[in-house]
């Protein structure tokens, strides 16, 4: 972590990731605009990563992003198990998020993951 930088905790930035991605979906379920909530876990990801100075991981996310930039809010249909809809771009940072939980050692936050985890039906990516 860049000693220069103080963060907020680790665990809570992660939960409060998650808890856009969950309004993310939310929104989507609900035929609204997830986009510019995807967007802001990507840029709040963004920034945790430059905090923490992971640099190849930063430059992953950056990747992903620049081809997210067109459609945030990109829906695919999970055809190997339920064909039910989710945010693609959103699946692809919760690979992330949960690898930094597993990196870091923070314990997930199970209150925001009881919220992500209220649908799997039609977030079939949050099955655990």
């Amino acid at each position: 972590m860049n000693s220069n930088i103080k963060t907020n905790n680790i665990a809570d930035i992660l939960a409060a990731i998650r808890a856009s991605l969950s309004d993310a979906n939310s929104w989507l379920q609900r035929g609204g605009d997830a986009g510019w909530r995807v967007q802001g876990a990507f840029i709040r990801t963004r920034l945790l990563l430059e905090a923490l100075g992971l640099p190849e991981a930063l430059k992953d996310i950056q990747k992903i992003e620049a081809a997210a930039v067109d459609n945030w809010g990109k829906v695919e249909i999970d055809e190997e198990e339920t064909g039910e809809p989710y945010l693609a771009w959103a699946a692809r940072l919760h690979q992330y998020l949960w690898a930094l939980e597993d990196t870091l050692g923070e314990p997930k936050n199970i209150d925001c993951l009881e919220r992500c985890h209220t649908d799997t039906q039609s977030y079939p990516i949050l099955d655990y």
